[in-house]
């Protein structure tokens, strides 16, 4: 097998061969050599015309991560004439820029509306997803808010799940129930919720007792908990505080995730809050009359959240 050298793979960058050129920017990927971040940037915003030469060079520079990049790339996304090539900047920004760059990010993604600037606006809102810095919340619920594209919609609603907070976790409830929405935005903010909602790690909790009580007066649920004040059955509020019967310590691993309402941790296993009630999705897949959009979502959510829990373990 063939093996060129720096120097060589960068003089094929210059031949007059797309395939070629295109095979060339692959390779000094694979080199992860920093020397060769000037032509793979020239390679990537010059006067380059085929796209799957630019989409080389491209992952190149991400691969080769080299910070040295950025100030050309951040010009790239705010000048360049060319839709794909700022699509293609602000993506690699979104692994090698940081939080010095979510404002450049930010501007991007307000751009324009409908099919101008999609992909510019998707690859913005993508990357400031990776970097996740809560202080791009605002723009991407707005973003999610305004009329646009739903493939930019998606990446929005995927960016503020990896991001989570309460904020981004509320706006993509409510996208979760809003029977306008497409339904492919409905099963990217469903997968959405999964990331925000992250399961800690599993750990050992050291409870007072390990005794049971009586069960739920309202659904007959015996699986309840010390510190309860709610059913994650049914929702009902209990009668009063578990209180051990017996005076000893038990260790017990409880997979949980954070309620979006008083962001206290509940066990993931219950469709309510055992702490203020809240129905943790607005419509389970099991629901009979939920939108089949919503169930989709509800599923993906769920799902989300399972490999969440495998991944803690």
């Amino acid at each position: 097998m063939q093996r060129w050298t720096l120097s060589q793979l960068q003089q094929q960058l210059l031949s007059k061969n797309a395939q070629t050129r295109r095979q060339a920017a692959e390779a000094l990927g694979q080199l992860k050599d920093g020397r060769a971040v000037e032509a793979l940037l020239m390679a990537l915003t010059g006067g380059e015309r085929d796209l799957l030469v630019k989409h080389a060079a491209a992952e190149a520079l991400e691969e080769i991560a080299d910070p040295q990049a950025v100030p050309a790339l951040v010009e790239a996304l705010q000048h360049h004439q060319d839709e794909f090539v700022r699509a293609f900047a602000a993506g690699i920004l979104g692994k090698l820029g940081g939080v010095q760059v979510v404002d450049v990010l930010v501007k991007a993604l307000q751009e324009g509306g409908g099919v101008d600037g999609m992909a510019v606006r998707c690859s913005a809102a993508e990357a400031l997803g990776k970097i996740g810095d809560p202080r791009a919340v605002e723009s991407l619920i707005t973003a999610l808010a305004r009329g646009d594209k739903w493939e930019v919609h998606r990446s929005v609603a995927e960016a503020l799940g990896k991001i989570g907070g309460p904020q981004a976790i509320e706006v993509l409830w409510s996208v979760l129930g809003d029977e306008h929405a497409e339904e492919v935005v409905q099963g990217a903010a469903g997968k959405a919720v999964g990331e925000a909602l992250r399961v800690p790690p599993a750990e050992d909790v050291l409870l007072e007792g390990d005794a049971s009580q009586d069960p739920c007066p309202s659904c007959s649920d015996e699986d309840l908990q010390p510190g309860e004040n709610f059913c994650l059955c049914c929702g009902s509020r209990l009668p009063s505080p578990f209180t051990p019967l017996e005076n000893r310590f038990s260790r017990v691993d409880r997979t949980q995730i954070q309620c979006p309402r008083c962001r206290a941790w509940t066990p993931l296993n219950g469709s309510f809050c055992s702490h203020c009630g809240k129905r943790l999705l607005p419509e389970t897949p099991y629901d009979e009359h939920a939108e089949a959009g919503v169930q989709r979502a509800a599923n993906e959510a769920l799902r989300e959240i399972g490999d969440s829990q495998e991944g803690g373990l």
